[in-house]
């Protein structure tokens, strides 16, 4: 079974992105391999035209677990070569028009079982920017959480660099849903911000709704003019620059001093993660038994 998630066609790093490897090959590794007559269509916002695009050259079986609907204007027509063993949230259920008991949640959520980090904290506050703002402006962000006092969480470095960082703050404010997924599973408090058209809420909604907490992010506006500019650019456009890091700091200390933080439900987020790893057990005996056909 071919593990197939989401990477970008110039090789940037994202959390949410590198979980896949990282987190099946903790849980599925005995049948995972890169046979292309059994695909696992596992953590991201995967349900969608670019989906289809990349897999459907190959005939064969889709394995869908934890994934959700989003992003691109059409999602994959459910059929008999696709096998869905649990999604993401409701409202991707609804958009393919499914059952809601294949909405569990995302598979993220099983770093619980996998990951201890130190449990030391070195920060009141942290922030996780969108990769794509990470990769426009990390060291604008690096800087301006450096004089806030807050701690920098960079979507583009490896998973247990980000995990570790997580784990490092008591409360995280985060653009990258995956960063909420992952504080959440770890138990700590987390704020969703929202900043622009790059900012996707239905995905954070259907997620939300599967951890019953409802999605009130905050906003940041300007972030789409920050830029980690050359030196030799314009004064006036890093004058520019600075005026809009000075701006965004200030915004995002005035939400992590006014707004409460959520966290869901111990025993909810339990059950969810129960009842994931039932539906992993599932596939696994599916395979064995031949009920899903695969080579290894």
């Amino acid at each position: 079974m071919k593990l197939f998630y989401y990477k970008h066609p110039n090789n940037i790093t994202n959390f949410g992105d590198d979980l896949n490897p990282w987190l099946w090959g903790k849980f599925i590794s005995d049948i995972l391999d890169n046979n292309n007559d059994l695909i696992f269509i596992g953590i991201g916002t995967l349900l969608n035209n670019y989906t289809e695009e990349k897999i459907s050259p190959f005939k064969c079986q889709k394995i869908v677990f934890s994934s959700g609907v989003g992003y691109g204007e059409t999602h994959p027509k459910i059929d008999n070569t696709w096998k869905i063993y649990c999604l993401r949230g409701p409202l991707s259920a609804k958009a393919l028009n499914v059952s809601s008991g294949f909405a569990v949640t995302d598979g993220a959520v099983l770093l619980r079982r996998v990951y201890r980090g130190s449990g030391q904290k070195r920060h009141r506050f942290s922030y996780m920017p969108h990769v794509a703002h990470a990769e426009a402006a990390g060291q604008i962000w690096k800087s301006t959480c450096g004089k806030l006092g807050f701690g920098y969480v960079d979507p583009c470095s490896p998973v247990e660099e980000v995990l570790a960082a997580i784990d490092s703050t008591e409360v995280l404010l985060t653009e990258a849903m995956h960063g909420a997924i992952a504080a959440d599973a770890l138990r700590i408090p987390w704020i969703p911000i929202q900043t622009g058209k790059i900012i996707l809420p239905f995905k954070w909604m259907d997620w939300c709704a599967s951890i019953n907490v409802n999605y009130v992010p905050q906003r940041i506006g300007h972030l789409d003019f920050l830029s980690d500019l050359p030196w030799r650019l314009r004064k006036v456009t890093l004058a520019r620059n600075r005026f809009v890091a000075r701006t965004v700091a200030r915004e995002l200390e005035k939400i992590a001093r006014n707004t409460k933080p959520n966290l869901s439900d111990e025993t909810h987020l339990e059950n969810l993660t129960i009842e994931l790893e039932r539906r992993l057990d599932l596939l696994r005996d599916d395979i064995r038994s031949g009920r899903i056909p695969h080579r290894k």
